[in-house]
């Protein structure tokens, strides 16, 4: 099961470069003339990559 959690941090940790690549690279002058134009797609990257990682942890405990 180890490998399983290993593979689950990886994915979460991935996921979560992602949003922080997004922050940087996020284009102000769209953002300023359309709101929510990510419809939550940021928000889902995070909540999905802290899921991942908590879901990983009895699978950490259990080795």
């Amino acid at each position: 099961m180890k490998w399983l959690a290993v593979l689950i941090d990886a994915v979460a940790l991935l996921l979560l470069a992602w949003f922080a690549r997004s922050l940087v690279r996020h284009d102000r002058r769209r953002a300023e003339t359309v709101p929510g134009a990510d419809g939550g797609g940021l928000t889902s990257m995070v909540l999905i990559g802290v899921s991942l990682l908590l879901l990983s942890v009895p699978m950490w405990s259990q080795s």
